[in-house]
């Protein structure tokens, strides 16, 4: 019988937006299971987000070279040492990962692990409990696809909070002094016209005419920009203010201050949602009923066919009618 002071370890690959459709999974075990120590190991760009929500106690990156060898076949036992360690150290190495695994009650591996070697390398590692489920998400959506792997602990039919990612107050009013250092006040819309992929960019121009035409309805708005996007030109003369390649914290923070957001399929959309924001996300090439946002107060609109050529021909007028219906949304 599991108990309440159990500790769990979570293994999710993937870039930013694939980690936080995974919160409902730690929200269910942090209900079903008070005072449980959760480790997450995943992309660090999620650590500081994850570990300042106080959804998780520890977080270890698998660009560690001891967490990529659980890729290599049979390699918690046969593996060579890397060249600059030797046999004892390396030994001494695998001994201290094996107690690691064994210490946790119980590792949910969502890790793409088609022939089974993660699984394998676990088990023999000594693992208590592993409970394996693909990241290819089969049917519905990808939120519900990780929850089942939870039925195994007998978590079932978990609810659905507003808030996926709890911002500290200090937190947001952080935001809010760098919004006013950008000459915004009040209600302000974040639009972030990137993401992971440019076939999934609704065109830039589309926004910027968004954000002029809620500009002149006296909206303030806030354009993100990543690394990707950061050299805009059009972007960067267009007099808007632009909060250009910051750490995903301060991102998070100056989220967090805002009223509403709108953005494509992305990373920072689920953050905007996960953080509680009304979210108008455009989508082309991906189908919302599996990647769509995890937020009660999220609205997609879906391109007539899924290509980025039908994703360029969404009109702008779509996306203000999406605002304006959901003006209630205001925080």
């Amino acid at each position: 019988m599991l108990n309440k002071a159990m500790r769990g370890l979570i293994l999710r690959g993937g870039a930013l937006g694939d980690g936080l459709l995974t919160l409902p999974v730690l929200h269910a075990l942090r209900r079903a299971f008070p005072g449980i120590v959760l480790q997450w190991a995943g992309n660090p760009r999620l650590a500081g987000l994850l570990l300042t929500a106080g959804l998780v106690q520890r977080y270890r990156s698998l660009d560690e070279a001891v967490m990529a060898e659980l890729y290599v076949p049979r390699g918690s036992l046969n593996a060579a040492p890397p060249a600059a360690l030797c046999w004892r150290t390396h030994a001494a190495l695998r001994a201290g990962e094996a107690a690691w695994v064994q210490s946790f009650d119980f590792i949910l591996h969502f890790l793409h692990d088609p022939d089974g070697v993660v699984a394998e390398n676990l088990n023999r590692m000594g693992a208590r409990q592993l409970i394996q489920q693909s990241p290819l998400v089969a049917e519905g959506h990808a939120f519900r696809h990780f929850l089942r792997a939870l039925t195994e602990l007998g978590i079932t039919a978990p609810n659905v909070p507003e808030v996926w990612l709890p911002w500290p107050e200090a937190n947001r009013k952080a935001g809010r002094a760098r919004l006013n250092r950008l000459g915004l006040k009040g209600d302000v819309l974040a639009i972030h016209p990137g993401s992971g992929s440019p076939r999934k960019n609704w065109p830039l121009e589309k926004f910027m005419a968004l954000g002029r035409r809620l500009r002149d309805e006296g909206m303030k708005v806030l354009f993100l920009l990543g690394e990707a996007e950061a050299s805009f030109p059009a972007l960067q003369e267009s007099g808007m203010a632009v909060l250009r390649e910051a750490p995903i914290e301060t991102v998070a923070d100056a989220l967090s201050a805002c009223g509403r957001y709108v953005g494509n399929d992305s990373g920072v959309t689920h953050l905007a949602a996960a953080l509680g924001l009304p979210v108008v996300a455009i989508f082309g090439p991906t189908e919302p009923a599996v990647w769509g946002p995890l937020a009660p107060k999220s609205v997609a609109i879906r391109s007539a066919e899924r290509t980025s050529r039908s994703l360029a021909a969404v009109p702008v007028k779509s996306v203000m009618q999406a605002l304006r219906v959901n003006s209630k949304w205001q925080r």
